[in-house]
């Protein structure tokens, strides 16, 4: 899913049909919906523990946290979209 303006439900909607297929979900955003993302999330729905899967954080600059289950990436590379994508898996 890609769009253009943020809509909880929206990517709620989004991650949720992500994992209906044994995928999960990634979020990447710009640095700016980042902040935004992070500043108006309620606390039980963001989180950024230090016990997250590790391989988030391996070589992927840009981690800030999950949201819903989602890993979150700020990247500008995306422009000012919210791009919802599975995860690619290693086999």
């Amino acid at each position: 899913m890609v769009t253009t303006y943020f809509n909880r439900a929206d990517l709620e909607y989004a991650c949720s049909l992500i994992r209906r297929k044994g995928e999960e979900p990634i979020l990447y955003t710009s640095m700016k919906n980042a902040a935004e993302l992070v500043s108006t999330t309620l606390f039980e729905d963001w989180d950024n523990d230090t016990n997250i899967d590790q391989k988030a954080y391996e070589g992927n600059d840009g981690f800030i946290g999950t949201y819903y289950g989602c890993y979150v990436y700020a990247t500008d590379a995306v422009g000012d979209l919210w791009v919802i994508v599975p995860r690619c898996k290693e086999n």
